[in-house]
């Protein structure tokens, strides 16, 4: 899963610069070992060895590894993505209060990536990891419940998780909250209130 073809390569040539320094002979090896350190990054050398020891941390219980390793899987950050794989990895933080974790695991579910869509199943991790503090969690709640999807529809609950979102400087619960008012779902029509959120939204 970690091997060198499915790591992202993104090396970068060096050139000298047009009037390069003198260097003194004892400054030689620094050099050379620099342009080497240089040139290996983002060339996915080491990705391997430190995706395997996420995944022994993980093992050995380390929440945080879990988390991480299962991000990085499901975004492809550094390694090939895998958002089948990921999960397990996201279920584990989830499981051990890695709010984080929850909330990307219910878009998974949501959105059918890595799992079968599960509306229900969604609903549910957002809302944990909306408790959890994720606000990007809250609005994706709050936009299953406005839009009746999973299990319940409730516009008026979904503006209160809009506007904790907003609260906690979330732009998108912002507009979200704006546009509820604006157009009168889940609150009494204001187009005061709206224009005085949507302005506090491009403050933020």
């Amino acid at each position: 899963m970690f091997s060198k073809a499915h790591r992202h390569l993104s090396c970068r040539i060096l050139l000298p610069p047009a009037n390069p320094a003198p260097l003194r002979p004892r400054s030689y090896a620094g050099v050379i070992g620099g342009l080497l350190l240089v040139l290996t990054q983002g060339c996915g050398l080491g990705d391997a060895t430190q995706a395997g020891q996420l995944r022994a941390d993980c093992a050995d219980g380390t929440s945080s590894a879990c988390l991480e390793l299962g991000l990085s899987l499901y975004h492809g950050r550094q390694v090939f993505r895998d958002e089948a794989s990921a999960v397990p990895f996201l279920e584990q933080a989830c499981e051990a209060d890695e709010w984080e974790g929850c909330s990307v695991l219910g878009r998974a579910h949501r959105d059918g990536r890595g799992v079968n869509e599960d509306l229900r199943r969604a609903s549910d991790l957002f809302e944990e990891a909306c408790g959890g503090g994720v606000s990007e969690a809250c609005v994706a709640l709050g936009l299953l419940w406005q839009e009746g999807r999973g299990y319940r529809r409730d516009e008026a609950q979904a503006v209160d998780l809009f506007e904790q979102a907003c609260d906690e400087g979330h732009v998108e619960g912002c507009m979200e909250m704006a546009l509820a008012f604006d157009e009168g779902r889940g609150r009494e029509r204001d187009v005061l209130r709206a224009a005085a959120i949507y302005e506090r939204a491009c403050d933020e």
